[in-house]
């Protein structure tokens, strides 16, 4: 239990929520991200990540609002600034200084515990199991594309 109280703590003080992580799989762009791209993985002993980004986890600790502990949750992955030009223009996955959970900056959900702003969390229904809502990432990521291309515009030639 000592791990919960420091990480409860640095919650704290980050103003960040602390999870208990019940569900992640492991995904190609973790592969991707961390093996090939950034060169470091769980088999790396010089990497500083834990990687994993999809994850069903139970709040733990969440200092800036406490009626999220104990409720089970997915998370949005891009923690960001909310003072950036992006930020400021509505378009905060593309933050300047965001942290990407379990791919830049900050660790991720290959790990027992984690962290992120309580504005990323979602909460998850009871009748939604684990091995389902661990899909809502990778849903949410798809259906993005819809908001950042208009349904319906023409390709440009190629």
């Amino acid at each position: 239990m000592r791990s919960l109280s420091i990480l409860a703590l640095l919650s704290f003080f980050a103003l960040t929520s602390a999870l208990g992580v019940t569900a992640a799989p492991a995904a190609a762009a973790d592969f991707r991200h961390g093996w090939i791209e950034l060169g470091v993985g769980p088999i790396d002993p010089g990497s500083s990540i834990d990687f994993g980004h999809e994850f069903v986890g139970v709040v733990l600790a969440a200092p800036d609002d406490r009626s999220w502990v104990g409720r089970r949750v997915v998370g949005e992955i891009n923690a960001t600034c909310g003072t950036c030009d992006a930020c400021q223009a509505g378009r905060r996955t593309h933050c300047t200084r965001r942290t990407v959970l379990g791919i830049v900056g900050r660790n991720g959900a290959m790990a027992e515990r984690l962290s992120l702003p309580v504005e990323n969390l979602h909460a998850v229904p009871d009748s939604l199991a684990d091995d389902v809502a661990v899909f809502v990432e990778p849903l949410a990521a798809a259906l993005e594309v819809t908001q950042q291309v208009p349904v319906g515009t023409p390709l440009p030639p190629v």
